[in-house]
């Protein structure tokens, strides 16, 4: 894969070995007129981020220009801004104060129990 440091796209690292995960964040890409690049954490060298795998494992990352910019919900909640419509309003709303508590606990639901969902044909191939 090539280096993605110097791109100006922001970068939106996933799990590559759950399926859901990989699908959500291609879907999440063209929903947001592919404003962003996204890999799977296992195909880079994080360190150059300052990024482990477990950080990776445990949340989704968002880097712009070298740095970890935001994890988990905010990472995807910045993702959904760069959309139009519905999942633009989606990422704001969710960034909100108030909601960004909820946003959060969503998201830990999610990744915690994503090793029994379901979405389409992908299916999540983490050892539970």
């Amino acid at each position: 894969m090539a280096d993605l440091l110097g791109a100006a796209k922001p970068l939106f690292i996933y799990d590559g070995d759950c399926g859901v995960c990989a699908h959500v964040s291609g879907r999440l890409r063209i929903a947001s007129s592919n404003s962003f690049d996204i890999a799977p954490y296992q195909t880079l060298e994080l360190s150059k981020y300052g990024l482990t795998s477990y950080d990776c494992a445990a949340k989704a990352q968002l880097v712009i220009r070298y740095q970890v910019v935001w994890s988990g919900a905010q990472a995807v909640l910045y993702c959904a801004r760069q959309g139009g419509g519905l999942l633009r309003l989606l990422g704001i709303l969710g960034a909100l104060p108030g909601i960004r508590y909820l946003s959060a606990s969503l998201y830990w639901a999610f990744a915690r129990s994503r090793k029994r969902i379901r979405w389409g044909a992908e299916r999540c191939n983490l050892p539970s």
